[in-house]
């Protein structure tokens, strides 16, 4: 990752989970720009669909007119992710002992446990 000035981008999105393929596709873009590796892309990647699905199916409880905020920035060799929704977030109990499903091939319910 190359230094540079701080860089990034912000959006704000209707809570449709359909629209997190072209966010994704957005964020791959800056991550690749700033020289990550394909490892290190993939990472990014997945904690960006997570933690957006998860904002958008958990904090705004489905809602399509609810908004889900998301920004990245990049300043020297730090990147940060950030994602905000209505919602009141999740229970201390689930924070402090997340789980991952029983069934490593289901395709939902390791968000939590990897944020």
């Amino acid at each position: 990752m190359s230094e540079a000035s701080v860089r990034g981008d912000s959006r704000v999105l209707p809570a449709r989970v359909e629209l997190v393929e072209t966010l994704r596709e957005d964020f791959t873009i800056f991550l690749s720009d700033l020289g990550l590796s394909e490892k290190d892309i993939g990472f990014w990647q997945l904690m960006l669909s997570e933690s957006v699905v998860n904002a958008m199916l958990h904090g705004c409880q489905g809602d399509v007119s609810a908004e889900v905020k998301v920004s990245w920035i990049c300043h020297g060799e730090e990147i940060c992710l950030e994602v905000q929704d209505p919602g009141p977030g999740p229970s201390d109990e689930i924070i402090r002992e997340p789980t991952l499903p029983s069934d490593p091939y289901q395709p939902h319910g390791r968000g939590i446990y990897l944020l």
